[in-house]
């Protein structure tokens, strides 16, 4: 599962740094940068943080975390978080009221079922 931000690096740092302060947010992930080297472009750029999951994840901990950090922030970036193949987006958290949580909470656990239930079956 990949977790992005759109105002690349500086904001993908500052949110990697609050899920790893919240201990809830990455119970039973591994949580760590992706780096990219651009061609033609000096250092890296850090473009998603990558978690790592495993039996006992808790989706609706992540997404709160990601709420939390986005209303600590005074012009705070949508967050995308993809699952399963690069560029497949699952939920948008671009609002942090109590409903638009619950719903990204709901297709992020279906979507953890099911690819959890595709890689089984692929085996």
């Amino acid at each position: 599962m990949r977790v992005m931000a759109d105002d690349v690096t500086q904001e993908v740092m500052s949110l990697y740094r609050w899920l790893c302060d919240d201990e809830e947010a990455t119970r039973n992930a591994t949580v760590s940068l992706a780096e990219d080297t651009r061609p033609g472009e000096l250092g890296l750029s850090i473009e998603e943080i990558e978690f790592l999951i495993s039996s006992g994840f808790n989706a609706g901990s992540l997404l709160l975390a990601i709420a939390n950090w986005r209303s600590s922030r005074q012009h705070a970036s949508p967050v995308r978080i993809e699952l399963g193949r690069p560029g497949r987006t699952i939920v948008t958290v671009a609002e942090d009221t109590p409903e638009a949580i619950e719903r990204a909470v709901r297709i992020l656990q279906a979507a953890i079922a099911e690819e959890v239930s595709r890689n089984a079956e692929e085996g």
